[in-house]
């Protein structure tokens, strides 16, 4: 109808055929922009919530969404400790999808595969501690037990 009108104001024969989806476009158009616009600022939110607080890296924020953001300094002192590459297994306390997102590229041993790095966070083994007793004594390069925390340990396996 408002093509028709259109039409006939600037002096153009239009049909009522092809009056109709030109009007249906117009009127959709004019209907949808406003909510799609509405939707794309709505992302501005989804955005902003994905980024890391300042001082954590975006692979750390996993554990801040988590709650277990006082896990990320052992996680960053293992993270250093163990080359990439490298196959570990994790024990413990920590979420291990968050954990293996920050230690990419170092992955998981593959099942049936001795691990080089064994990471513990949390319950330490009765063997395990007493392997850091029996090395404390030793040069610090030659130790394979290194000590983050009580419960925090990082084994290099032989």
């Amino acid at each position: 109808m408002t093509a028709a009108v259109l039409g006939a104001l600037l002096g153009w024969p239009i049909r009522l055929r092809r009056a109709v989806p030109i009007v249906v476009a117009v009127v959709l158009t004019t209907l949808a922009l406003p909510s799609l616009w509405a939707a794309a600022r709505g992302l501005d939110g989804v955005r902003d919530g994905l980024k890391a607080p300042k001082g954590f890296g975006e692979r750390e924020k996993c554990f801040i969404d988590v709650g277990q953001q006082s896990a990320i300094p052992f996680v960053r002192w293992v993270r250093e400790r163990i080359p990439a590459g490298a196959t570990f297994e994790l024990a413990g306390r920590l979420d291990p999808g968050c954990f293996q997102l920050v230690m990419l590229p170092r992955v998981w041993a593959a099942k049936g595969e001795p691990p080089q790095y064994r990471v513990y966070a949390g319950a330490v083994p009765g063997d395990v501690r007493a392997r850091l007793r029996a090395e404390q004594r030793l040069p610090a390069g030659a130790r394979t037990v290194a000590r983050f925390g009580d419960d925090e340990l990082l084994v290099r396996e032989r």
